[in-house]
């Protein structure tokens, strides 16, 4: 049986674009700047204690959004150790929920831990002796940090306009066939003719509502009750076009350059577990984009940790250098780590793992 080994890194992570992410339950974001759009997406807030002894309310990218993104990683190094780049993956959708969403659990009541059945499918199993799974229950042994600032930051808010690409005529055009330009005038007559409509039905509208006299009044309601019926009768018949012109909400970033403080620990870890963590990480280090909005360019990041390294139950943590990811190109191991990749890689190459959801009783 494999020695067990503790690690705990501790270090940085830099954003070296802008970083986003919309998990639930995000408190109220900065305001808009019109009524006419909406808040932008905002980032999660913690408090923390400054120089000073004062709290501060800080975002910061959660350590979800880090972890669940590293075992989709982890997920590839095993799927493509089994079956190769190319190669037809060989999991069902149980499967692969199993390993990167830790299977689908339903609502019916959990028995007792299995501990001889989970003992023995960690053993089969470094991805979910990792990071655990629910269904059936499995702990897991990575803990992953939030990346947090260190003192008072100012988010980025990124909005913009989703604007007809046509309506400038030009180069766009010519994208067109010829029945597709006479087919895009006759839409764009046929919305600003309903723009035009609409807004007298509401200056109708308006100007009922202030009119003194009832039969002025009246007059006015039915006219725009009439212009109203027209404008829908005409949806009807032709369809409603949906303006391709739309202020769009946008969202909260942290700015390119931050550096924010980050942690991993793993915690009575065998060595195959070990080497599928580097694995994945290097894997991250080659696609290193994290969070949202990675369309934009968001999410590129770079780390650096201290690695300090625990054999056993007995004894105590010692350093043993630096583990750096360097974007794009990969990863940066301590001596000590070196070869640990390797530990996972044979088995796995080997058939000696098993990485497929269990079957139910």
């Amino acid at each position: 049986m494999q020695s067990l080994l503790s690690l705990r890194l501790e270090g940085e992570i830099t954003a070296v674009s802008q970083l986003a992410t919309s998990p639930p339950n995000t408190p109220i974001g900065t305001p808009a700047p019109t009524p006419l759009s909406d808040p932008p997406t905002p980032l999660p807030r913690m408090s923390i204690t400054v120089d000073g002894g004062s709290v501060e309310l800080v975002p910061y990218f959660p350590g979800s959004g880090i972890r669940g993104r590293l075992r989709r990683m982890a997920e590839e190094v095993v799927r493509y150790g089994l079956a190769g780049e190319d190669g037809p993956s060989p999991f069902g959708v149980d499967d692969a929920y199993y390993l990167r969403n830790g299977g689908v659990k339903g609502s019916e009541k959990e028995d007792k831990a299995d501990i001889l059945g989970a003992q023995a499918r960690r053993d089969r199993n470094p991805l979910i002796g990792l990071f655990g799974a629910g269904a059936p229950w499995d702990k897991g042994r990575l803990n992953v940090g939030h990346a947090r600032p260190t003192g008072p930051i100012r988010v980025d808010v990124v909005r913009g306009v989703r604007r007809d690409d046509f309506s400038g005529g030009g180069d766009a055009l010519v994208a067109l066939a010829p029945e597709g330009r006479t087919q895009w005038l006759e839409m764009s007559q046929r919305k600003a003719l309903a723009a035009r409509e609409r807004q007298r039905q509401r200056d109708l509208e308006k100007a009922a509502r202030r009119a003194k006299d009832p039969k002025d009044k009246k007059r006015l309601e039915d006219e725009a009750a009439a212009l109203k019926s027209e404008i829908e009768k005409r949806e009807a018949e032709a369809g409603v076009d949906v303006s391709v012109l739309m202020p769009l909400s946008g969202y909260e970033a942290i700015p390119a350059g931050t550096r924010l403080r980050h942690d991993f620990t793993l915690l009575r870890v065998n060595e195959h577990e070990v080497g599928l963590f580097l694995l994945a990480l290097d894997r991250l280090a080659l696609s290193p984009i994290i969070g949202a909005h990675g369309n934009h360019g968001c999410g590129i990041i770079s780390g650096t940790w201290r690695v300090r390294l625990r054999s056993g139950d007995l004894g105590r943590y010692e350093d043993i250098g630096e583990l750096a990811l360097k974007p794009f190109e990969g990863l940066d191991i301590p001596e000590r780590l070196r070869g640990m990749d390797k530990s996972f890689d044979g088995p796995l190459r080997e058939g000696k793992f098993d990485f497929f959801a269990p079957k139910a009783a």
